[in-house]
């Protein structure tokens, strides 16, 4: 494709496309809590939902890719190739501290329940305990979603949003929380989460939306055919489970040839 040339753009067209922006302040943060945090801590929905929205801050993810280096294909020439997708490590978000402190109960007592740090259990705060992996690794690893909107999505035609899922997270660290007798300010508490990968779903507004996973491998939908995907789907030839047949000189086989030796003469 060549070079653009410069061109007169009416006024209008350069409003509707300066104009018309995403903004950072329209979002929303869905956690997913396992059952036993919250009915330990005595939280219901209407307490998680609460912390959802002070939310103050939370960071859309990013990934690269990693690269091989080729410098000796072309002369004064170095090539990159491609050949793995690397996804962040963590999930950063922050939030506004509520005046009974239930935002840093969920979140310690999430972590508590990861270590089997439990209250009820270890009456001397000085005592050890052993990793246990409560119901498995996946008993409390959630998946996390996060929603980017704008503000009239509501009344614009055709609005759409953009959900981020980040696939089995788990919080991974809490940040410390200074207080001071200076200036007195909002308290925040600042939270990790790990996750193994993340998804963009593409919704509609007023739908349910269709599944455009952008990064999870899965086919867009009306891409390819079912015939198509199972064809994509199916095992290769050369990973099938039939014995090999080994070759050796005149293509003859190795096990059935008689002038094949077992040993040295």
């Amino acid at each position: 494709m060549p070079a653009k040339s410069p061109k007169k753009l009416p006024i209008s067209e350069i409003k509707s496309t300066l104009l018309n922006v995403a903004q950072t302040s329209q979002y929303l943060l869905s956690l997913s809590i396992p059952q036993n945090v919250t009915d330990a801590l005595g939280m219901g929905q209407i307490i998680t939902e609460r912390i959802e929205l002070l939310c103050s801050n939370a960071n859309l993810p990013g990934s690269s890719l990693a690269t091989h280096e080729s410098t000796n294909d072309y002369h004064g020439v170095t090539e990159r190739m491609a050949y793995r997708r690397i996804y962040d490590e963590t999930f950063n978000t922050s939030f506004y501290v509520d005046r009974r402190y239930n935002v840093i109960k969920l979140f310690e007592g999430w972590i508590n329940y990861i270590s089997g740090v439990d209250s009820r259990k270890f009456a001397d705060p000085y005592a050890n305990a052993r990793y246990q992996y409560p119901g498995g690794v996946n008993g409390y690893k959630k998946d996390i979603h996060l929603t980017k909107f704008e503000r009239d999505n509501n009344v614009v035609d055709n609005a759409k949003m953009l959900e981020y899922c980040f696939q089995k997270a788990f919080p991974i660290s809490i940040t410390a929380m200074p207080v001071s007798y200076d200036q007195p300010d909002l308290l925040k508490c600042s939270v990790n989460f790990s996750f193994m990968r993340y998804n963009i779903k593409e919704l509609e507004e007023g739908t349910i939306g269709v599944e455009h996973y952008m990064n999870s491998g899965i086919v867009i939908e009306n891409q390819y055919s079912a015939a198509e995907v199972a064809e994509m789907n199916a095992p290769s030839k050369a990973s099938s489970n039939e014995p090999r047949i080994l070759r050796g000189q005149g293509n003859q086989n190795v096990l059935t040839n008689p002038n094949r030796r077992g040993g040295r003469g």
